[in-house]
């Protein structure tokens, strides 16, 4: 049913709107035909007088044929409510204007109204219905073009947006590169750190699928997990091998692994510089904040709890801040690569730390890891001090070589191992094994040998498993084995439920346990049978085995180390040592004419043991260099390497620090040594003549006198302690002597160590 105009001009209007602006081939035809419909009414006159003055009087015939011409060349619909809206904003609107005729037709022309001549007049559309209806479309089609135009303006940004995308992602895509070869991926990064290099593996042998490795700009790898869209591209790879470069499927494949990079990144919450309020209720995010001086890091933990990090003990992130005045969001994705290496839950007192690893290495030697694969050792494990041996190229051929985790450098060392005779011989008889395979191989497996009750303990050997076997009957003393501490004798006593043995390892340390019965694979009744005794063996020997009483291999490669290490320091001109005591008792385990260089709180300290093993205090500023040297040293006493302690040696010389005797006044002190030697010798004469039977005291003979008995004096060691010289090595000087003790003193150049201790070395 039609509906009237007159109750429904909102809507009518917009249905006005709509057949303007419809850019359709019908719509385009429609409205083109009420535009030449309404020109052809405008422009004819019913009689011959009325046609001479519409001659004269209408003049908007050429509007109707530019505003048709352009209608029919444009279907944007914007552009076709401009050119309706430009036509009857022109002229008047009297019955027989052109702004009436055209919205005369219009009107006829909107389907489902009553808008016929029968239902509606030209006068009734003219007086009624234009007047609301221009008002109303007016508001509407200016409405309409400004909804077009923003969108048109928000197209036009949108496509300005993914231009310069599009010239972004180019410009990315330039500095990613994709590797086939992993060893290349890693090589390159080293010599290129500002580009992005991926590693992208094809299905082989056990892989089934791609995988995708990340090397960041420290040069370590990153295993990404592959998602579903680069996925489904590197499936729909007709082969292995990666698209060609500045091709679109490798375009594609760089912008997917850029994405994937980004995902990554963004999982490491970072505040920059951030305000009291935002810290509130923080968690599991880092916080960079600079003074005026540098940066501080801090993390807080998923309890909210702040914890301090620090940059020391991460150069190339301290490096690269130390460059930065200030940080911006440019600099955030290279910021959070270097955070995701750190690893806060590590980060623990320092001294607490060095203590520790102190008491473990004097306890336990230094720690090795066996390993096939460097490159797959856990981040975590890659501690300071921290030995690693490997066989290099190949895991089960290859070259046996020795590296080391050393404080400030970023890859491990390799050691020198060429004078460790020991370890390459143990190594050596081992070079059927991988590295891996050393941690699981027995180095010499127990001899289990059963002995009796009585076994004597003075004949116990190592690596043996000594078992003297008794039965304990209820309410009986358990027996006692031989055993002294010295050497521990295995002794295995068998109750009604447990089975004890004492077993000595390749070490010679007593382990003693007791083990179940009903670990035990086989039931034994006595008297036991040379079987039974065999089967026995070998379920003892599996058990000890298992509970890690032996000596592994590695274990044996490991005792070849601290023993090398510990060789080494000794034979070297230079040694580290923490918390030095510079006292003679001290210096005995150091080789004489060597340097000893410790740290005492900021400050380092260098002493000289001399040929009786006492340290001599080496003053810095005698030795040219050597203050300069200190100031660039940033570590520990132990944590020295074998670099730095040959540069400190080498500096130092043939430098040998002692207090000195004054030459020129020596004839006093070998007059008090010779008045001294005269005085003992006749006292000794004395002595003689007082022990002879049946004679009465005489006055003291004289030198002829005194002759025989000297020659029947046998020879004796001369006692130092009875003369004033004896200070000057070591010994405690008589107190009967103080002119000799004076001389010395005005002799002897003084010379004080860095600590203020009076040293007494001489040098004559």
């Amino acid at each position: 049913m039609s509906k009237k105009i007159i109750y429904n001009l909102i809507e009518f209007t917009k249905s006005m709107v709509d057949f303007i602006s419809d850019g359709s081939e019908e719509g385009q035809k429609r409205l083109v035909g009420v535009f030449e419909q309404a020109q052809s009414k405008y422009q004819t006159a019913e009689s011959m007088l009325r046609s001479v003055i519409t001659y004269f009087t209408r003049y908007r015939g050429d509007a109707f044929t530019k505003t048709i011409t352009d209608l029919k060349a444009f279907p944007d619909p914007i552009i076709r409510l401009q050119e309706f809206k430009k036509f009857v904003s022109l002229g008047g609107w009297e019955s027989t204007s052109a702004n009436t005729r055209l919205f005369t037709f219009l009107i006829r022309a909107i389907p489902g109204y009553e808008n016929s001549e029968e239902k509606l007049s030209d006068q009734y559309i003219h007086e009624v219905l234009i007047p609301p209806l221009r008002t109303l479309i007016d508001k509407d089609i200016d409405s309409l073009i400004r909804q077009f135009a923003l969108a048109n303006e928000q197209a036009e940004q949108r496509k300005r947006e993914l231009r310069e995308m599009a010239a972004g992602q180019r410009k990315t895509a330039e500095g990613i590169v994709l590797f086939e070869n992993d060893v290349e991926a890693a090589g390159f990064v080293q010599s290129h750190p500002d580009k992005q290099v991926f590693h992208l593996a094809a299905p082989s042998g056990s892989r089934s699928k791609w995988q995708l490795t990340w090397y960041d700009l420290t040069g370590k790898a990153n295993l990404l997990v592959i998602k579903s869209e680069l996925e489904r591209t590197l499936e729909s790879l007709k082969s292995a091998k990666l698209p060609q470069e500045n091709s679109k499927l490798q375009f594609k494949i760089k912008m997917e692994c850029a994405r994937l990079v980004e995902e990554q990144l963004s999982r490491t919450q970072v505040l920059l510089n951030p305000a009291s309020e935002q810290l509130r209720n923080l968690t599991s995010a880092y916080v960079l904040t600079k003074n005026p001086r540098e940066y501080q890091l801090s993390w807080y933990d998923s309890l909210g709890d702040c914890k301090q990090l620090h940059l020391s003990n991460y150069p190339l992130l301290a490096t690269w801040l130390a460059e930065k005045k200030q940080l911006t969001a440019d600099d955030l994705p290279r910021l959070k690569t270097y955070l995701q290496h750190i690893w806060f839950r590590q980060e623990v007192d320092k001294v607490k730390h060095k203590n520790v690893g102190q008491v473990l290495q004097k306890n336990h030697g230094v720690t090795l890891i066996s390993h096939n694969y460097l490159a797959k050792i856990p981040r975590f494990r890659l501690i300071v001090g921290t030995y690693f041996l490997t066989r290099e190229p190949d895991p089960y051929t290859g070259r046996w070589v020795l590296y080391q985790k050393q404080k400030g450098e970023a890859n491990l060392q390799v050691i020198n191992t060429d004078s460790w005779e020991s370890f390459h011989e143990v190594l050596a008889n081992n070079n059927a094994l991988s590295a891996e395979q050393l941690n699981s191989s027995v180095a010499e497996p127990y001899e289990l040998c059963l002995k009796p009750k009585e076994f004597n303990a003075v004949t116990a050997e190592k690596n043996k498993l000594y078992m003297s076997i008794t039965k304990v009957r209820s309410g009986e003393e358990e027996p006692k084995a031989d055993v002294n501490e010295a050497s521990a004798v295995p002794s295995v006593i068998i109750t009604e439920e447990l089975l004890q043995y004492i077993v000595i390892d390749p070490s010679g340390k007593p382990r003693v346990d007791t083990i179940n019965k009903k670990e035990l694979k086989h039931d034994f009744t006595e008297p036991l049978t040379s079987e039974q005794l065999a089967f026995l063996q070998a379920d003892i020997l599996a058990i000890v085995a298992k509970r890690g009483h032996i000596l592994s291999i590695a274990d044996r490669v490991r005792q070849e180390i601290s023993r090398a290490i510990h060789i080494s320091a000794k034979s070297q001109g230079c040694v580290a040592v923490k918390d030095f005591v510079p006292q003679p008792n001290q210096a005995t385990s150091y080789r004489p004419d060597s340097f000893v260089v410790t740290k005492v709180e900021t400050k380092w300290l260098v002493y000289y043991i001399d040929t009786l093993q006492k340290p001599v205090a080496v003053k810095a500023a005698n030795v040219e260099g050597l203050t300069q040297l200190f100031v660039q040293w940033k570590e520990e006493p132990e944590e020295l390497n074998q670099t730095k302690l040959a540069e400190l040696a080498k500096l130092i010389g043939k430098y040998k620090p002692s207090e000195r005797i004054d030459m020129n006044r020596f004839s006093e002190l070998a007059a008090c040594i010779g008045a001294k030697s005269s005085t003992s010798k006749s006292k000794v004469a004395e002595t003689a003549e007082s022990t002879k039977p049946n004679e009465s005291v005489s006055p003291r003979p004289s030198s002829s006198a005194t002759q025989p008995l000297q020659q029947q004096e046998p020879r004796k060691k001369l006692n130092v302690n009875n003369y004033g010289i004896a200070t000057l090595f070591g010994h405690q000087g008589s107190a009967k002597a103080p002119k000799i003790e004076s001389v010395i003193q005005e002799m002897a150049v003084d010379q004080k160590s860095d600590d203020g201790q009076q040293r007494s070395s001489i040098v004559i």
